[in-house]
């Protein structure tokens, strides 16, 4: 349901954006002279912006949408929703939306519709069932193009589905002879223009393990993280699951990812952002945490940040997936949110999570973690002794 919560959303927001950019496009084309071609459609206003929501509106919205929300691209990548079906999903809707606007339009301008009704001799539903489709065919007829358009969004359905389809299933990784899980990438490398981020680093992390991952700021942890989940392709990287080899961690549905950055709509309430991204929880984590429950009537960007990292944490553990990647959980909390985000953590992995998780509060990684590892220079290495680290990352 939560996904569902979330194509709804997402698709509400490029709605949206279509009907502005289609209405900004209506006004401009308004003030164009007459066009041979265009003349013919601005005679009939209602029937030239209904042609502009369909085919110039959705591809507008989407990228709208796409752009102006980039970093809620987490809240659904989380639940494992890739952009395609999100964009299928709202264009399908917009385009049935507009159809629909457009049989109605023509129905009422072209038909008496009532009075035909009355002097029908059978059922209501028959009469109605009756002029719909006549409507439907004689609209459809003076314009094909909307047979044009609604047979690319039911290919980009299918695309969809058939990407998900031929992407790893689940059930193999399920099914390994492994027990847990168990995630692991090598010879990661990116570069970000002329500068090599990553440079060979490798990782592992299991099931009930919590593996720290520290570092200098900008030394990679961010774009490890974000190659593990699968939102980073990365220029080059061996990823496996429990040894099977895959894209994209995050369209399986068994990962959560808590990026360095807030991903939460601004405009919505705690409460609604709780019910888009976990339904109603009657009981876990956002359940049972007083200071949540305190925060449900304020908005997003009325939260201090300490506040919006502790929901963000809290909303990710809440998930309950078997792989956990949490990139600075500690940023900004108070002394005593930090020891419960710690126990909400060290829970997670009891209860078989493999987490993966960095934060420049070195104090916090090295007393929570299993094991350690360090990224220096764009690879990484475990830390067997701490002592070590001091040359080259702990304060002296």
């Amino acid at each position: 349901m939560s996904s569902l919560r979330l194509l709804l959303y997402y698709s509400k927001g490029v709605l949206f954006y279509a009907l502005a950019a289609s209405a900004i496009l209506l006004f401009l084309a308004a003030l164009i002279p007459a066009h041979p071609v265009l003349g013919t459609f601005l005679k009939h206003p209602p029937w030239f912006y209904l042609n502009l929501l369909a085919s110039v509106g959705i591809p507008a919205g989407i990228v709208w949408q796409r752009y102006q929300h980039l970093p809620e691209r987490y809240l659904y990548s989380n639940h494992g929703l890739s952009q395609i079906p999100c964009w299928s999903v709202a264009a399908l809707l917009v385009w049935l939306l507009s159809g629909t606007a457009a049989v109605a339009l023509h129905t009422w301008q072209n038909n008496d519709w009532l009075s035909r009704q009355l002097r029908f001799e059978g059922s209501v539903l028959e009469a109605w069932v009756s002029s719909a489709i006549q409507s439907s065919q004689t609209w459809l007829n003076a314009h094909p193009q909307v047979m044009i358009v609604a047979t690319v969004f039911l290919l980009m359905l299918g695309l969809a589905a058939v990407i998900k389809w031929l992407s790893d299933p689940t059930e193999d990784f399920e099914n390994s002879e492994k027990p847990g899980w168990e995630l692991s990438v090598d010879s990661a490398v990116h570069s970000f223009g002329p500068r090599n981020v990553l440079k060979g680093a490798w990782l592992k992390c299991r099931s009930g393990e919590i593996l720290g991952l520290l570092g200098r700021n900008g030394c990679g942890k961010s774009t490890l993280l974000q190659i593990l989940f699968g939102t980073l392709k990365g220029d080059f990287r061996a990823l496996f699951l429990n040894g099977h080899p895959l894209k994209k961690l995050y369209v399986l549905g068994l990962s959560g990812y808590l990026p360095q950055a807030s991903f939460l709509p601004r405009g919505l309430t705690v409460k609604q952002v709780i019910h888009l991204f976990a339904g109603h929880p009657r009981e876990g984590l956002l359940a049972e945490e007083p200071r949540i429950k305190e925060l449900g009537p304020k908005r997003i960007h009325e939260l201090s940040g300490g506040e919006l990292r502790f929901l963000e944490l809290g909303l990710v553990l809440a998930l309950k997936r078997p792989i956990l990647l949490l990139d600075e959980p500690f940023s900004e909390l108070e002394p005593l949110y930090k020891q419960r985000a710690r126990k909400w953590i060290q829970l997670a992995a009891e209860q078989g999570s493999a987490v993966i998780l960095t934060d420049h509060d070195y104090a916090q990684i090295i007393q929570l973690s299993h094991r350690l590892m360090l990224m220096h220079h764009g690879q990484t290495e475990e830390v067997h002794d701490l002592k070590a680290l001091n040359k080259i990352y702990l304060p002296l």
